[in-house]
């Protein structure tokens, strides 16, 4: 693998089980590691990711604080009753579909760029909060001086985005799995 990626220890929620993978950042993209069979295992420990980058060769960047738990279930539950604003977790499951399908070179419908989905994917960006509204009515990161902007989602948007998360699902389901260091064919 090159040097100049980045390894990182990622933490994901799915059926109510908590999983690790390791998730390599590239300078021009992102992916989780896939193994022999094209496919991305997922740990019952963070452990078993540093022992999986220990056979690989590849040293795990550090992070300060625990990763962030990325909640599938979250947006899961959202899919089965869709009339509501769609969850603030859809853009990292989203992005995690896409790092998903990187990985195991699976393209993942979300990242098809349109009209309609790239307004989906602005509109993601608000939802989670990385952008708010200042004090002139402007976009701009989030910070002591913004507040909230809540997007309106037009029917059309509210399909693309169900579709690809569906999509995305599909993929995540066909590509990963629960894994034990010991089982998993390496490249």
């Amino acid at each position: 693998m090159e040097e100049k990626a980045g390894f990182f220890v990622s933490w994901l929620r799915w059926q109510r089980q908590d999983g690790y993978s390791l998730w390599i950042e590239w300078p021009e993209r992102e992916q989780y590691w896939a193994d022999a069979r094209g496919n991305v295992p997922l740990f019952a420990t963070s452990e078993e990711v540093g022992l999986l980058a220990t056979k690989l060769g590849v040293q795990i960047y550090v992070q300060a604080a625990e990763p962030g738990m990325i909640d599938l279930d979250c947006v899961w539950q959202w899919l089965q009753q869709p009339q509501k604003r769609p969850p603030k977790e859809c853009l990292a499951i989203w992005n995690t579909f896409s790092d998903v399908g990187s990985g195991v070179s699976v393209p993942f419908d979300g990242d098809r760029k349109s009209t309609v989905r790239n307004r989906v994917f602005d509109k993601l960006y608000f939802n989670d909060g990385i952008f708010q509204i200042n004090q002139d009515g402007k976009a701009d990161f989030h910070g002591p001086h913004t507040k909230p902007w809540i997007p309106g989602w037009k029917r059309e948007e509210r399909k693309k985005l169900q579709r690809s998360l569906k999509q995305g699902f599909r993929l995540w389901q066909k590509h990963t799995y629960r894994a034990t260091i010991d089982a998993v064919p390496l490249p």
